[in-house]
């Protein structure tokens, strides 16, 4: 146990509020339950310069306060009380990046995450932001599709 402990101790789990996210929580939360370690969970609010008017900072700010919100109530919903948890919300035009930046920022030693399962066209026209965090993270990512 003692191996798994530092194997897993610092776990990054982005919440992009789809329906999988709460299973992607709930698993993160059982890994550090028996590593004694801490969750970051982390919302990435996605923005665009094209997307961005004159003054974005009180639609930015509402956002990432609503984002806070979000995530506070999540993790009191899907986490034991004594899971040591950070939430953390950013804002990125490229969602996948953010999350690699941050892992490496933490030194995350895992990320766990929810991935939509997209096949075919959607896939290839809105892209994975899992894909993306598998092929570039500096730690084990583990993700959990949607269940049929």
């Amino acid at each position: 146990m003692e191996t798994l402990a530092k194997l897993f101790h610092n776990v990054l789990c982005p919440i992009d509020f789809d329906a999988n996210s709460p299973s992607a929580l709930e698993y993160a939360g059982k890994v550090v339950q028996e590593t004694g370690g801490r969750i970051f969970l982390l919302h990435v609010v996605p923005w665009t310069v094209a997307a961005v008017p004159l003054d974005a900072s009180e639609v930015l700010a509402e956002l990432k306060q609503s984002a806070t919100t979000r995530l506070r109530q999540l993790a009191k919903e899907k986490l034991d009380a004594r899971i040591g948890h950070e939430i953390m919300v950013t804002v990125a035009a490229d969602p996948g990046h953010e999350v690699v930046r941050l892992a490496n920022e933490l030194r995350a030693d895992a990320i766990v995450m929810a991935t939509h399962g997209r096949k075919g066209l959607s896939h290839m026209v809105l892209g994975s932001v899992a894909e993306r965090v598998v092929r570039e993270a500096p730690c084990p990512v583990l993700t959990l599709r949607a269940q049929a």
